[in-house]
């Protein structure tokens, strides 16, 4: 076999385009020299320089949101991968994929390299970065052995984008970026060592109680969240909605449906509307697919939310189903997109016909009755921010995105916009960063042809 010796930094950034990988959010630095050389020459690439390194993560998890792909990050030692970090924090509590690949000084000055844990600092600029980065990443390494490069690499990726999705960070001494390292004889990663786990005769039991569950029920809802999307599962979600004909709600992704359509019947939450909050309050029954039902979506008074409710959580984190606030009665640890596919089957075996009819028609009324923009809003004296937010969605086309911001700009078209089907509104609801949308917007922008 011939010798296929290369540059550790750029084995690693070719493989990433031989991935797929299109864009780069990045700013330069001396402690990642050698990995900002690999990404000028990898053609295939386009790095995107930006102004701050926290605008680097929250461009990349713009990116991915729109793109469905992981997010690309470069930054470079010390300070470079500390300003990273909020943005990161984003793409956890949000579970975006990405991978963020910082620069580290040289071995020999590196604390973590030599396992000198009482000092704290040995090399110019250092910080033992993954050390901070763990608590918010989904793995996080120092590549310390040129060799291990491809275990680290592959593992990272598949990682960020496998089950919950998240955050992967990958720390890399200056002196390993420009390693050669043979590309053959690189040892790879098995995804078997991280495989998720789900019983599937479970699973099928566990769909046929709930189909059982909703034909019994009066007043089912669905309330569907960012996991929808992440799951690669809109087509799969869509067939369902549409054969059970019951109310939907959204937690926080309100793109996932329009605002006019026959099945919408609100966003609920302590920052979403009236009519959403109607609808989930009167359910004798909630199917939660893909939403965390964070605080913010079941607010601090939690043991009142849909209290009259049998309610059902399908989530592929199964931390999400046992936390102390609200316990769903059927939890349903599944990858989404599994559990609908399922769904799906045993509704097409058994022919379901739409038996809720006139509690669905109660919902959309609530909808119609309680408008969250009103007259005395078109009417202010002074530009009213619903009514600007009315007047913008009037004039956007089917497919743009419109990224907010935090605090009145993320609530006020949460609640007010008025979106139509391939519409995109996007927020950071866990972080909720002020400053959050026009760095996630620069990159979201290289992915989208319509306004951004």
């Amino acid at each position: 076999m011939a010798q296929t010796l290369v540059k550790l930094s750029d084995y690693l950034f070719r493989t990433l385009a031989d991935w797929g990988v299109r864009h780069i959010f990045m700013v330069t630095g001396g402690g990642a020299m050698h990995l900002n050389d690999s990404i000028r020459k990898e053609t295939r690439i386009r790095y995107i320089c930006n102004h701050h390194e926290q605008a680097c993560a929250m461009a990349a998890e713009g990116y991915a949101r729109v793109s469905g792909r992981v997010g690309v990050v470069n930054v470079t030692t010390g300070p470079g991968g500390i300003n990273a970090l909020n943005g990161v924090f984003g793409a956890w509590s949000d579970s975006i994929p990405m991978l963020v690949i910082s620069g580290q000084v040289k071995r020999e000055t590196c604390i973590a390299s030599r396992g000198l844990t009482e000092l704290r600092q040995l090399g110019d600029q250092e910080v033992n970065i993954t050390g901070m980065a763990k608590v918010i990443t989904k793995y996080a390494a120092q590549v310390n052995d040129p060799e291990s490069i491809r275990y680290h690499l592959e593992r990272a990726y598949h990682l960020a984008k496998s089950g919950r999705p998240g955050p992967c960070w990958l720390d890399i001494p200056v002196d390993v970026q420009s390693s050669p390292v043979e590309a053959n004889a690189l040892r790879g990663y098995d995804p078997r060592e991280d495989q998720p786990a789900w019983d599937s005769d479970s699973i099928r039991g566990e769909c046929r109680e709930i189909l059982h569950r909703i034909r019994s029920s009066q007043r089912p809802v669905i309330l569907a969240g960012t996991g929808v999307r992440l799951a690669g599962a809109l087509q799969e979600f869509e067939q369902v909605i549409r054969t059970l004909q019951i109310p939907v709600t959204t937690a926080w992704t309100h793109d996932l449906i329009a605002t006019g359509d026959e099945l919408f019947c609100g966003r609920p939450g302590t920052i979403g509307e009236r009519a959403g909050n109607f609808t989930v309050q009167n359910a004798d029954l909630l199917l939660v697919l893909g939403s965390r039902l964070n605080i913010r979506q079941v607010s601090y008074n939690w043991g009142a939310f849909a209290r009259n409710a049998f309610k059902i959580q399908v989530d592929v984190d199964p931390a999400e189903l046992s936390k102390p606030t609200v316990r769903p009665d059927l939890p349903v640890h599944c990858d989404l997109k599994v559990f609908l596919n399922e769904i799906l089957r045993q509704l097409q075996e058994e022919k379901c016909q739409p038996a809720h009819g006139q509690w669905l028609s109660w919902c959309r009324q609530r909808v119609l009755k309680y408008p969250v923009v009103q007259e005395k809003h078109r009417q202010a004296p002074r530009l009213n921010p619903y009514h600007f937010v009315e007047r913008l969605f009037e004039s956007l086309s089917d497919d743009d995105v419109v990224i907010c911001g935090n605090a009145a700009a993320c609530i006020v078209p949460f609640q007010a916009a008025r979106l139509t089907r391939g519409q995109r509104l996007i927020s950071n609801s866990g972080a909720a960063s002020m400053g959050h949308d026009l760095p996630a917007a620069v990159g979201a922008g290289p992915v989208h042809a319509a306004e951004v």
